[in-house]
């Protein structure tokens, strides 16, 4: 089930994501004054772009990780409640 969820938001959501954040971060260095553009280089620039939708991926892949297994843990309370009330009070 966490497998199930942990690709199911990966296909739907990450990709919508990083697209946005992408075309942001674009939006705001098209933005920059020429000179701003003359003392950085297109290399670095396209370098610092790409450092950042590295990070973005792996803090949303945490995130999706992290949701899925906090899903499971209260699916997994819901059900112990509906077992046994005795257990569930206990933990």
């Amino acid at each position: 089930m966490v497998h199930f969820l942990q690709k199911l938001m990966g296909v739907f959501y990450k990709p919508r994501i990083v697209q946005a954040v992408t075309e942001t971060v674009y939006t705001q260095v098209m933005r920059h004054s020429l000179s701003w553009f003359d003392s950085n280089r297109s290399g670095e620039i396209a370098a610092k772009i790409q450092d950042f939708q590295d990070s973005l991926i792996g803090l949303i892949n945490g995130l999706f990780y992290t949701l899925s297994h906090v899903f499971l843990v209260v699916l997994s309370l819901i059900y112990l409640c509906t077992v046994s009330i005795h257990a569930s009070v206990v933990l």
